[in-house]
């Protein structure tokens, strides 16, 4: 069996253009600094290939970068309805629609893309965010449990989980979180200031002096200027 006359496969592209090709180089303008190219590139591929959910998931992202999150959240919810089954494009709506003031779709959109893939790399963390500053504190102090437990190295997660239980007035959990990064990381005075500091609130102030002391020790002449405090407390 013959393909098609050369003529009319030259035909067939002039008039199709070459989607992937586009996507790709606009992926590598992206990479390279050059928006402008990269935004161009991408929406031609959409033109060209108006069923492929890509193009304008990455656009989307192009496009919340630079701020522009009403036309991020149009390309992500259009690449969402083309592809439901696409986690990526989902956590890009949520990412949009939070930035456009809807919470409730940047909630449920960004459940929808962990559903789709549990381990989505930074979902869950913008999940108990969204639903920390919904006023959600239970809700969220829960995401950041699972979340701690399936990953247990990982110091900054439970950073947020102690702030969190801290600032929600679980002050037991809260210190054994800070204990436990202190474990993980005995030479960051950070935590042990944190942890004093903790301490002190409680009024058990032989133990605070003791963290108190230590992360005076490891600071040395260069003091911490912050305490690091990922979850910024509702404005609700």
């Amino acid at each position: 069996m013959t393909g098609p006359p050369p003529l009319l496969l030259a035909l067939v592209v002039a008039l199709t253009g070459d989607p992937v090709g586009d996507y790709r180089a606009g992926l590598a303008a992206e990479k390279a600094g050059d928006d402008a190219t990269a935004a161009r590139l991408l929406g031609r591929a959409m033109a060209e290939a108006p069923a492929w959910e890509l193009p304008p998931i990455d656009l989307a992202q192009l496009r919340l970068r630079e701020g522009q999150a009403a036309q991020a959240r149009e390309l992500a919810a259009g690449a969402v309805r083309l592809d439901a089954a696409n986690a990526r494009g989902w956590h890009l709506l949520s990412l949009s629609a939070e930035a456009t003031g809807d919470a409730a779709v940047a909630e449920q959109a960004e459940r929808r893309a962990l559903a789709l893939r549990p381990e989505f790399p930074g979902a869950g963390r913008h999940l108990a965010q969204l639903l920390w500053n919904e006023g959600k504190h239970g809700p969220a102090i829960d995401e950041l449990l699972q979340l701690a437990g399936a990953h247990p190295g990982d110091a900054s997660l439970l950073a947020m989980l102690a702030s969190a239980e801290e600032e929600d007035g679980r002050l037991d959990a809260a210190e054994q979180a800070l204990r436990l990064l202190a474990e993980m990381e005995p030479k960051n005075p950070v935590w042990h200031r944190r942890l004093g500091r903790l301490l002190e609130g409680e009024g058990k102030t032989a133990a605070a002096r003791v963290e108190l002391a230590r992360a005076e020790q490891l600071s040395g002449p260069h003091r911490a200027s912050r305490h690091l405090r990922p979850l910024l407390p509702s404005k609700r």
